[in-house]
């Protein structure tokens, strides 16, 4: 039988998820006056950890801090604001689905679990070792990481740092300076505002439109691919063992000084090709 609670809040929370399996889907709304959380079980021993949750709401002044442990309890120190905790003891597999403010921010770490937050958040801290992590909007800063999950993400208006193991990577818009690691996977940025740091093993790398900043681009057999927007200038330093370099694009050996946006590229690969397109 899944259970589900419902808890005043006032404005966005700090939420906080933990649990070893299952899935957690969290959606991030306007106009929210209540946070909601429904445990479902997917197994017996999740039936067990469900009902025997504790579920308490504590307030402080003008902050409130909302607390959901199944079989021990759990807490987060150090944030400011309203705060909502689930933790998740190890062994069963859960559902969790959780209604937030918009402008809430999200932590969440799980073994197997998939993980999937819709809406906007102001920040993000997700960690998943097997399942795929889901993002829709981040307006501060995001650090997302799965070992053989995939990760994905619309948008981050501020840094981001995405770590996957053979999972693949894909950010659709980063605004703030971007840290991307894969071993196996790909990785695609979609639109880069700012700088951005890209390395992988065998994994292929392609950043479609570059704004400005240093873009270094790393890989051993991947191919590297630079899509640079209309208007920006480039300058490029480019070296591949055994793969192919090649240019849609006229590429000087020193930065330009005219007065627009610079992109330096910084591209390294043993037998993969390096390719600079328009975006």
């Amino acid at each position: 039988m899944s259970r589900l609670e419902a808890f005043a809040v006032e404005g966005a929370v700090d939420l906080t998820v933990r649990t070893p399996g299952g899935s957690v889907t969290v959606e991030a709304a306007d106009d929210v006056a209540e946070a909601t959380v429904e445990l479902e079980p997917r197994d017996d021993a999740a039936r067990t950890a469900v009902e025997e949750a504790v579920v308490e709401l504590r307030r402080s002044g003008t902050r409130a801090e909302l607390f959901v442990s199944v079989e021990h309890g759990f807490r987060v120190g150090g944030r400011r604001g309203p705060r909502l905790t689930i933790s998740v003891g190890k062994g069963p597999k859960l559902g969790v689905r959780i209604r937030v403010p918009s402008g809430s921010s999200l932590d969440v770490a799980t073994e197997s679990a998939g993980v999937t937050a819709t809406g906007s958040y102001d920040r993000a801290d997700v960690r998943s070792a097997s399942g795929d992590v889901r993002l829709e909007a981040v307006e501060g800063e995001a650090t997302l990481k799965s070992v053989s999950g995939d990760v994905s993400v619309e948008r981050v208006a501020g840094k981001a740092s995405v770590n996957s193991v053979s999972g693949d990577a894909v950010i659709g818009t980063i605004g703030g300076p971007a840290d991307v690691h894969s071993v196996s996977g790909d990785v695609e940025v979609r639109e880069a505002e700012a700088s951005a740091k890209v390395k992988t093993i065998s994994g292929d790398v392609r950043i479609s439109s570059a704004k400005e900043g240093s873009f270094e681009m790393q890989s051993v057999s991947g191919d590297l691919t630079l899509g640079l927007r209309s208007g920006s200038r480039l300058w490029v330093d480019a070296r591949s063992t055994s793969g192919k370099t090649k240019s849609e694009l006229d590429i000087s050996d020193a930065p330009a000084s005219e007065d627009r946006p610079l992109v330096e590229l910084r591209a390294k690969s043993v037998s993969g090709d390096i390719t600079v397109v328009r975006a």
